[in-house]
């Protein structure tokens, strides 16, 4: 800045603002400068879906064991052993 402007009150007379009041309260003017330098706000980010956190998620390797665990676990809970008939 100080190789460009020179100081805080060069850097003020180029973006036409005072350094104590700071930009003028006149609506003409702040829609100029909206419309030159757009407006000071930062937009959203977008939000991830359900599907690519949960693809996010299948990444980890320890949630990749669980899942397989959790899997092996339930086909495991549906098999029941031959009934001994005989004596």
């Amino acid at each position: 800045i100080i190789s460009d402007y020179g100081n805080v009150e060069g850097l003020c007379a180029k973006l036409k603002t005072d350094p104590i009041n700071g930009l003028p309260n006149d609506h003409h003017e702040i829609e100029r400068r909206q419309h030159l330098f757009g407006k000071n706000e930062i937009p959203p980010a977008a939000s991830k879906s359900f599907f690519r956190l949960a693809w996010e998620a299948l990444q980890d390797i320890t949630l990749v064991i669980l899942l397989i665990s959790a899997l092996v676990s339930l086909g495991l809970s549906f098999y029941k052993p031959p009934e001994n008939t005989g004596a």
